[in-house]
């Protein structure tokens, strides 16, 4: 028989949302498949839920008991979902490490507080994921799922921090339910969804696309990176979950498709994804305006971008009801947003993510946390219809050597629009004038792309100089985080000498 979907989110209260995992009745006719590069399995939701009860009694066998942490340093694979679904069943707070930037260790067990470790290999003091496969005492109870409060700690999730040590903030059952909710009252899953995803796992945010398929009645996707594309073809999703760096790939694809099988690139689109998409969902960092358009005006793809944060979660998203293409929506229900005298976002949430880091350097959780909100460190405002209009970073001002303050974002974007521009960085701080690093193709013309960033400029907002950059910003060179985001500090380090020069060819310039 079809899943029937569970109850409308209403019939419980939203916080509570994930209660309805207690009472799953999972259907044999939808499933989750895992594409990883070593190939392509699924397993229906029934088989799934039994695999996440014997991975419970597994635990429950091993002593974990619940508020006990358990650590997963793994890639995306079954397995990933089976821990976290059955911590979820036992009361176990699960601590996701990308294995790109963690190493597994003892250490690393120390000073998070991990009861257990699940790696990919076995080594000294952590559990390999080939354990989970071992079979509990037959006879070994399977555990009732725990009453959970708002304010009961879940999941711990991880940032940087400005020592380089993570920082950890640990979600609430309260904030995942009521994000939940409010994104089921924008977007409505149901049966005949395929959502996809490939971010890696150990972001609570992709996990929550799996907590909505088992209550929402919905097939499921997950694949890597690196199979990405490749499984968006054959998944045939109706849903897609990316970052702004993914959309760029999937339009160079389509571009390079329709050139080659002659088509428009709305019929290349609909191939390369499988033609069932109803909408995308982008966030993490922004997207750039031109590929937003092109995205959804040549290829017909619609894509909705929000805002939110590890602080927060979700607060602001366009939707089908409300959508204003550059901004990043309205307040999400349960999320209060204002912008202070300072001009920084703040964020108010009914039921909040935590109030406090669990792991960070001295005084990190008093700058973040302020009474009962969130100072989330961007820059925006907020237009006359309530949608929120994201205009920089507070740490992303450049102040100039006299004293004039320039917000980068806006300058940067106009670069962007050039074509053949991947990437542009503004420095200048404490210097008289602006520089540009920018990424581009080979034979992009600078000369069009300082044009561009100078187009209707002040005296302090012109750029002097556009430097090509020695090398785009990518997550192995650390100049971008695993989501996407530049790492302005570490691109402006890996080109110090650069600026330097141009600095000093334009000091030369103005003596002579």
């Amino acid at each position: 028989m079809r899943h029937e979907r569970p109850p409308e989110p209403n019939a419980l209260a939203p916080e509570n949302t994930l209660a309805g995992l207690a009472t799953l009745d999972p259907a044999e006719d939808l499933q989750v498949t895992f594409c990883r590069p070593g190939g392509i399995s699924s397993m229906s939701h029934a088989r799934l839920w039994e695999e996440v009860e014997r991975v419970a009694r597994l635990f429950d066998q091993m002593g974990l008991r619940r508020g006990d942490r358990v650590g997963v340093c793994l890639g995306n694979r079954a397995e990933w979902v089976l821990i976290d679904l059955a911590c979820l069943h036992l009361g176990l707070v699960v601590a996701g490490f990308d294995p790109m930037k963690f190493v597994p260790s003892a250490a690393l067990m120390d000073r998070y507080g991990l009861r257990v470790l699940v790696t990919e290999e076995a080594m000294p003091g952590t559990m390999p994921v080939t354990r989970l496969h071992d079979a509990p005492d037959p006879a070994w109870p399977l555990p009732p799922w725990p009453a959970y409060r708002a304010g009961d700690e879940v999941a711990l999730k991880f940032t940087s921090g400005s020592t380089g040590a993570a920082k950890a903030i640990a979600a609430t059952w309260g904030s995942i339910g009521m994000s939940l909710s409010a994104v089921e009252e924008m977007f409505d899953h149901g049966p005949g969804d395929t959502l996809f995803v490939f971010l890696t796992l150990s972001l609570l945010q992709q996990r929550y696309w799996v907590y909505t398929a088992l209550l929402r009645g919905t097939d499921l996707v997950i694949a890597t990176p690196q199979t990405a594309l490749f499984a968006l073809r054959a998944a045939q999703p109706s849903v897609i979950m990316g970052v702004p760096a993914f959309f760029e790939t999937l339009k160079t694809l389509i571009e390079t498709e329709a050139d080659a099988a002659g088509c428009t690139p709305r019929e290349a689109a609909k191939s390369a994804t499988g033609g069932r998409v109803r909408y995308m969902w982008t966030g993490s960092a922004p997207i750039r305006p031109a590929l937003l358009a092109w995205l959804e005006d040549v290829a017909g793809l619609p894509v909705f971008e929000g805002y939110g944060m590890n602080e927060t979660c979700i607060v602001t998203k366009n939707h089908p009801g409300a959508c204003r293409r550059g901004s990043a929506g309205r307040p999400v229900r349960g999320k209060e947003v204002f912008v202070g005298e300072d001009g920084v976002i703040r964020v108010r949430a009914r039921f909040p993510v935590n109030t406090r880091y669990a792991f960070a350097d001295p005084g990190a959780s008093a700058r973040v946390f302020r009474g009962d909100t969130v100072w989330t460190g961007d820059l925006g405002r907020i237009d006359e219809d309530g949608f929120l209009w994201i205009t920089g970073r507070a740490d992303d001002v450049i102040v100039l050597e006299n004293g004039r303050n320039i917000a980068t974002r806006e300058i940067e974007e106009r670069a962007l629009a050039v074509p053949g521009v991947s990437h542009c960085t503004l420095a200048g701080s404490g210097r008289p004038w602006l520089v540009a690093l920018v990424a581009a193709a080979e034979g992009a013309d600078l000369g069009a792309v300082l044009a561009a960033i100078n187009a209707d400029a002040t005296p302090d907002t012109r750029v002097h100089s556009a430097l090509r950059m020695t090398a785009p910003p990518t997550e192995a060179n650390g100049c971008l985080t695993s989501q996407g985001k530049p790492v302005r500090k570490a691109i402006l380090d890996a080109h110090s000498d650069l600026i330097e020069a141009a600095y000093s060819k334009e000091n030369d310039h103005a003596r002579a």
